[in-house]
């Protein structure tokens, strides 16, 4: 049917706040982006990369700084400041994407501890106590940044068990030795 057709191809939804696209960088390295781009205001709430890029994100702040960041330390550590070849390797990701950046003065860093399970996966669920939730153990996924899993939490806590969004997300599920093999965990698997 050419009209069901042509709506599946041009009609698209025009959602007033952020939207996600893919945008190409034709006058230059000609590299595919990840952009949420709001509708109301063009504003660019963030930008990533829509390749295999290894660990690294990229972003813009309330108050107009980048902010970027990729993988983390390869050993158990307590420390604030970072693994120096850690950061000089996202650097040179970032670099190798947009070298323009190149002149761009890194005013601060950060280093610290992430909540992390042993699958990778978050624990979105109710509490081992009455009246107790627990939203933890991102690890450096994307999901705890979306609406659905806001959502989901809400759901938790509004109803006292968990939404079928999240309802794998349980705590108990170390106990019963069902891990979650995270599928939405970007695009190199190994690095994980």
């Amino acid at each position: 049917d050419q009209e069901a057709w042509n709506a599946y191809v041009y009609d698209r939804l025009n959602p007033a706040g952020d939207h996600h696209e893919i945008w190409q960088h034709s006058g230059g390295c000609r590299v595919h982006l990840a952009v949420t781009r709001s509708t109301l205001t063009h504003t660019i709430a963030s930008v990533g990369f829509a390749r295999d890029a290894g660990h690294l994100y990229m972003s813009q702040s309330d108050k107009g700084s980048l902010v970027f960041g990729g993988d983390i330390d390869g050993y158990n550590s307590y420390a604030q400041r970072g693994n120096l070849p850690l950061v000089e390797e996202v650097m040179s990701e970032l670099l190798a994407m947009f070298p323009s950046l190149a002149r761009v003065r890194l005013l601060r860093s950060w280093g610290g501890v992430m909540d992390m399970s042993m699958d990778g996966s978050p624990i979105i669920t109710t509490g081992p106590l009455p009246g107790m939730y627990l939203n933890c153990g991102w690890c450096y996924g994307g999901f705890k940044a979306t609406p659905a899993s806001g959502f989901a939490f809400a759901y938790t806590i509004a109803k006292d068990h968990p939404h079928a969004i999240n309802a794998p997300y349980t705590l108990d599920r170390f106990d019963r030795g069902i891990l979650i093999d995270e599928k939405g965990q970007g695009s190199t698997p190994r690095l994980h």
